[in-house]
């Protein structure tokens, strides 16, 4: 993904970038083909420069297939261009809160959202909160000093993050044959949340 800031914009020689990593990329990862990826853009106004470029030097068709999101046809890699200042909030809060210039309202949002976390939400709300710090400390009261881990711990975040995580490990563990003692030590995680980890594999198969 290439995104820029909204005083940004998304040029030829941005497209050639991503592309060549992109290549690159399927060619050296086993397992993974051309069209197991997509090339994503992200800018918050139009990319006429970019949208210019597809279609008269390489031809290709563009579809608006939701306001704001842009499918490229014509190459063997998928293609998509967002425009995140057209797309819906309530469908794309993610997309659309990637930027600087972040209403309290929406950080609200943010923080009431239901989510399942990963490693690379970490990074996404540590970016967040850096861009918006003062629309984060309204929506939340957040001390002014209080530090990015300090607040989203503070909000259930992180803890709840950390445990999604924990809890993707002693499922690998566990599928791996180590007892529910074991990996309850190994991922620091309570006997009882093992336990029900492996009644729900069971139940699974």
């Amino acid at each position: 993904m290439e995104y820029k800031s909204p005083g940004g914009y998304l040029s030829v020689r941005d497209f050639h970038k991503v592309y060549a990593y992109a290549s690159l990329y399927a060619a050296i990862t086993g397992g993974i083909s051309f069209s197991d990826l997509t090339i994503t853009f992200v800018q918050k106004r139009h990319p006429r420069e970019l949208i210019r470029y597809l279609t008269r030097e390489r031809h290709y068709t563009i579809e608006e297939a939701s306001p704001g999101i842009y499918i490229v046809h014509g190459d063997y890699l998928p293609i998509q261009i967002i425009e995140s200042r057209k797309l819906s909030i309530q469908d794309n809060l993610w997309l659309k809160s990637l930027t600087d210039d972040l209403e309290t309202e929406e950080a609200h949002a943010i923080l009431r959202e239901d989510v399942k976390w990963d490693i690379g939400l970490d990074a996404y709300l540590h970016t967040l909160l850096q861009a918006n710090y003062k629309s984060f400390w309204e929506a939340s009261e957040m001390p002014k000093k209080e530090t990015f881990e300090e607040f989203f711990t503070r909000v259930g975040l992180i803890p709840e993050w950390r445990e999604q995580g924990a809890l993707k490990v002693a499922q690998n563990l566990l599928n791996k044959g180590m007892s529910v003692e074991e990996t309850a030590e190994t991922a620091e995680l309570p006997i009882e949340k093992i336990r029900s980890l492996k009644t729900s594999e069971k139940t699974s198969n």
